[in-house]
């Protein structure tokens, strides 16, 4: 469960898409994504959101490359659930991303 205060990092995809939007109306909140479509979907609103950079990946909109895994490494997110791997006992280390 995402909590306020956290930083969490959300990756590309429909599913990850719809947490964004779940997580619209928090007030204090980071993301980090690759994913350009959900900083769009979260600009605007109280959420910090931090683009990882890199090559744009065209057919999933998402920014990928070692500029974007060097960001992600240096992230403070110690876990991470990538939504294609739910429930959250599958969630890993986030320098396995």
């Amino acid at each position: 469960m995402v909590k306020e205060g956290q930083v969490i990092i959300l990756d590309s995809g429909t599913t990850t898409t719809a947490i964004a939007r779940a997580l619209r109306s928090f007030q204090n909140l980071t993301i980090i994504t690759n994913a350009l479509n959900i900083a769009a979907e979260l600009a605007g609103t109280a959420v910090e959101v931090i683009l990882t950079g890199g090559a744009l990946r065209k057919n999933s909109v998402s920014l990928v490359g070692p500029i974007a895994e060097e960001t992600l490494r240096k992230s403070s997110v110690k876990t991470f659930c990538p939504a294609a791997r739910l429930p959250p006992r599958s969630c890993g280390h986030a320098s396995h991303w």
